[in-house]
């Protein structure tokens, strides 16, 4: 039977803009000669929604194929999409002659898939914090920026940071170790920092915001303002030691009672447990635990810090808190 072509097109579903993709056209003999001298037609396209400019940088390849009866031929372009995102539709055809008679054989005119144009982006989705009280003086403060590389491409992080109220003015920034350089296509990734607020540091309300940039073969990108904020709540930093809870500490039921207590200054503290005859049953912590609120355990027990003792016995015992010239008692009643 004479030599008859079918072909086919197709390319990918999204492209980025500017940036170089692969149109395929498979070109079928489904007759039992070949179809000698088979070449595409000139490559045609049209676009939708906003104009998307695309240009032939090579092809095909090869321009030209003997395809024997029953078989196949793959022809290949090199395509850069434009500067506009929108969308592609490729259309062509091929044509040949039969190896028998020598005539003119022509293939249908096929349509590619829809090829997406995209503009890739970098979106900082949202800023979280684990601290929602936290005062003028306090160091270590963490906060994590979460973001999106909506492009189909690596993207070379060049600058992040974040911002209070609009202003970093009161507030210094510093990004953790081990945050990223290098975002991968389509990806989600995090960003951490470390805060230190200053001792005139505005209080109240603040709002955590922050922006993200990049650099990709496209240009630059950057995210300003994440879609969901943090906030804090500023306080003037003060000494004071809160009841333990639970309180009576019931061994029995419970493996230990939890002090909160608040630091004003970066000093040293100390919080100690004593007897009512005033004798030293534990040392619960000695050092400078920084300015804010901090939490230490006790399991009824007389040991030290990072170190277990012996259960004491029943009674009432008295937590103190020294920072400075400053000293709190609570009582604390254990029950074997």
């Amino acid at each position: 039977t004479p030599a008859a072509l079918t072909c086919n097109i197709s390319g990918p579903d999204n492209v980025e803009r500017l940036c170089d993709f692969t149109l395929s056209m498979t070109v079928n003999n489904t007759g039992e000669a070949a179809a000698l001298n088979t070449r595409p037609s000139a490559l045609l396209w049209t676009s939708g929604g906003t104009p998307a400019g695309v240009s032939i940088t090579s092809g095909p390849s090869p321009s030209g194929a003997v395809i024997p009866g029953s078989q196949n031929q793959v022809f290949t372009w090199t395509c850069a999409a434009g500067e506009q995102v929108g969308t592609l539709v490729f259309s062509n055809s091929a044509q040949g002659w039969d190896a028998n008679s020598g005539n003119t054989i022509t293939a249908n005119s096929a349509d590619s898939n829809t090829i997406n144009v995209l503009q890739g982006a970098l979106n900082l989705d949202r800023i979280s914090s684990p601290d929602t009280q936290v005062y003028q003086g306090q160091a270590g403060l963490e906060a994590t920026m979460y973001v999106r590389n909506t492009s189909l491409m690596h993207v070379t992080l060049t600058a992040s940071g974040l911002n209070f109220n609009g202003s970093q003015q009161g507030f210094v920034v510093l990004p953790a170790a081990g945050n990223p350089s290098l975002a991968a296509p389509e990806s989600a990734f995090e960003l951490k920092f470390i805060i230190t607020i200053n001792k005139d540091a505005p209080l109240g309300n603040v709002v955590i915001d922050g922006t993200v940039s990049g650099d990709a073969e496209t240009g630059a990108m950057s995210a300003n303002g994440a879609q969901e904020t943090a906030n804090w709540e500023v306080l003037e930093p003060f000494n004071s030691l809160r009841q333990n809870y639970p309180n009576p500490l019931r061994l029995a039921q419970n493996d230990c009672t939890t002090f909160e207590y608040f630091v004003r200054e970066d000093a040293d503290v100390s919080m100690k447990i004593y007897n009512l005859a005033g004798e030293l049953a534990a040392i619960l912590y000695e050092g400078r635990p920084g300015v804010g609120k901090h939490t230490v355990e006790w399991y009824g027990d007389n040991g030290e810090p990072g170190r277990r003792g012996q259960t004491v016995g029943s009674g009432v015992y008295l937590a103190v808190f020294k920072i400075g010239d400053y000293q709190e008692t609570k009582k604390v009643v254990v029950i074997r």
